[in-house]
């Protein structure tokens, strides 16, 4: 087969090996360290021992990847056919395959008929400066979610056995992938892919011709992959649970993820306001206000006089051009939006409420009308700036993606003066999801953008807190909430269930904030699962009706209208509130299904929640619990 391998300790460590390959046939030579612990085990590839002129064919590296496999079949001697002919497929074991898709899924081991689409996931989304082409259009169907951390888990048995493995190095280069039985063989398995080359189109002329191409030289990376044991008779449940809280510790004694303070005796809720955006005019574009720096403080001012306590704000569209053209450099006060002294003057209005406002900024999505282009859009590998068109009409059509040293240097900016207005937080968009590398001048890797956005991050004032759209896992060191936490999975076919293992691996570690309820998130069904998945409710609000940004970029904020939703908000504040406001800043440790749609999470603080999904009572320890509730539990 043209491939030899040799295995041996390190240095004589009993805990330490190598395993060195040699695939002669294409003149490649990868070495591959394991070293074992008390809690389980690595698998590191170090750049430097991938050697050989075959790194030019090298695509990617996938490690271990029938590790916790489940299925198969047997073969046995057919007298009749005078062969192994006779297949019997392996009992199916009870257990799953979890993936990090939306807040986590599960993908059961399953007796399947047919063969489905395996399960890809990109982790951190796909880098659109090394895409197949440099443009790309909205999708005609719903975005799927791409992981915001390298982790996926396997567990056998009803907490029985388990394991959780996560990326310590190389996950801007890895996706996970799950194949389910009946798709190439009769097991499910699932494996980390590290990527190292792939072909693009390299477009030559202004046509669009080009032909496809792989890169010059492979990338650069070192991988590290952990992974931890759980079993029964562990201090952790050997399944989703005790992976989440696993590799919360791991990022707690590593990572310099951090466990937040709560002092509050109330549950926060997010209220953003739709400002301004622009629409097409005679000359141009014109600002089109659907909510003012006064209307944001009478609505603030209405709330509190209702009781609701504890409201963080963002404002989207705070400035001249609004969300599409507000400028991420500068600030450019609009009279008709609010002037400095009317936004000085809300902030004020809203710290005396005990409330907090926010200024929201992206800082990634840009277009040749608000910022230097030239100067400010990230390239292709291709030398071409990177396109992204959306369908329909709008305003503007054409985006591209900002440098990452860009994005990096307007955060720095546009936060130092923002601050001198007394805000208490930020609203950092953009960066927050889409990691792109840049080839002018030179090539930013993935790695070195990730740098850039954290430096740009710890220079921000640290009273000051940050709000980010679901953030990449390597950001979280650096934000305070989270918001449109995702409460479902893409909802492959392959997947069976969703579970919350984002939200237990960042418990305490950070607000989280659900999707907004007046999108379609506000049902008695999703309230409960606001409470299970431990999430804050929010709302997108404004003034004016919204069918004003009708022409607008911003449409997709198609009913925010405040007199819509002010009894909604009060009544799903205080229904979130009762249950959630119990265990504020207690460490979420167990989430038991105690029957279908029955579900009990536990806390450290002695507080139980009973979340009953089902449209029937039930008896749980000798007390009935009544259809569709959420009931806490003292002990």
């Amino acid at each position: 087969t043209g491939v030899k391998s040799t295995l041996g300790m390190v240095n004589g460590e009993t805990n330490h090996y190598r395993l060195d390959v040699n695939f002669s046939t294409i003149q490649l030579k990868v070495s591959v360290h394991i070293t074992f612990d008390s809690k389980g085990m690595e698998v590191e590839v170090r750049d430097d021992e991938i050697t050989g002129n075959g790194q030019s064919v090298l695509a990617a590296i996938q490690l271990a990847p029938f590790f916790g496999a489940s299925g198969g079949q047997k073969l046995y001697w057919d007298p009749a056919k005078r062969g192994f002919k006779r297949e019997v497929p392996n009992k199916m074991i009870e257990g799953y395959v979890l993936v990090p898709d939306g807040p986590g899924a599960l993908i059961r081991f399953v007796d399947r008929n047919i063969g489905l689409t395996p399960y890809i996931g990109d982790v951190y989304g796909a880098n659109p400066a090394e895409s197949t082409y440099y443009y790309s259009s909205e999708a005609s169907y719903f975005p799927f979610k791409n992981p915001s951390m390298p982790v996926y888990g396997i567990a056998h048995g009803n907490r029985q056995a388990a394991f959780v493995g996560f990326a310590t190095k190389g996950a801007a280069y890895m996706t996970l992938n799950v194949s389910p039985e009946e798709d190439i063989t009769f097991y499910t398995y699932a494996y980390p892919r590290f990527e190292y080359n792939y072909i693009f189109h390299q477009v030559y002329n202004k046509r669009g011709d080009g032909y496809f191409t792989t890169m010059d030289e492979r990338r650069h990376f070192d991988i590290n992959m952990r992974y931890e044991f759980l079993a029964n008779d562990g201090d952790r449940p050997a399944d989703y649970v005790g992976m989440a809280l696993t590799y919360r510790d791991y990022l707690l004694a590593h990572d310099g993820l951090t466990l937040k303070t709560q002092t509050n005796d109330s549950i926060g809720i997010r209220l953003d306001f739709v400002m301004a955006d622009i629409k097409k005019s005679v000359f141009g574009t014109q600002d089109v206000i659907v909510t003012t720096a006064k209307d944001v403080s009478n609505i603030l001012t209405d709330l509190h006089d209702q009781k609701i306590l504890n409201i963080t704000s963002g404002l989207l569209g705070w400035e001249a051009g609004g969300i599409t053209s507000g400028h991420p450099n500068t600030t450019e006060w609009s009279n008709a939006i609010g002037s400095k002294s009317a936004f000085k003057s809300l902030i004020e209005l809203a710290s005396g409420f005990g409330y907090d406002v926010s200024f929201s900024q992206d800082y990634v999505n840009i277009h040749k009308k608000q910022v230097n282009y030239e100067s400010s859009a990230a390239r292709h590998i291709n030398s071409w700036y990177i396109e992204y068109r959306l369908r329909g009409e709008y305003p503007v059509n054409l985006f591209g993606v900002a440098k990452p040293a860009k994005s990096a240097a307007w955060i720095k900016t546009q936060s130092t003066a923002l601050a001198k207005l007394n805000v208490g937080s930020f609203t950092i968009e953009g960066i927050s999801s889409i990691l792109t590398s840049d080839f002018d001048n030179g090539t930013t890797t993935l790695d070195e953008s990730i740098v850039l956005y954290q430096q740009a991050l710890e220079a921000i004032d640290q009273t000051k807190t940050v709000a980010m759209t679901n953030p990449n896992d390597y950001l979280w060191n650096y934000v305070d909430r989270y918001l449109n936490t995702p409460v479902y999975s893409t909802q492959f076919l392959v997947e069976t269930d969703t579970v919350p293992f984002l939200q237990l691996v960042l418990n305490q570690a950070m607000e989280m904030y659900a999707p907004y309820s007046n999108f379609s998130f506000y049902t008695p069904k999703d309230v409960l699962r606001m409470i299970d998945y431990n999430c804050y409710p929010s709302f997108v609000l404004s003034q004016d009706p919204a069918y004003n940004l009708a022409l607008t970029n911003a449409n997709r904020y198609y009913s925010t209208e405040y007199t819509e939703y002010k009894d909604l908000i009060v009544s799903i504040y205080k229904d979130v509130d009762r249950a959630l406001g119990e265990v504020i800043g207690a460490k979420w440790v167990d989430r038991q299904v105690i029957e279908n749609g029955v579900i009990l999470n536990v806390y450290d603080n002695g507080k139980k929640i009973l979340i009953n999904y089902t449209e029937s009572a039930l008896t749980y320890n000798g007390k009935i619990f009544q259809a569709m509730s959420a009931t806490v539990i003292r002990e």
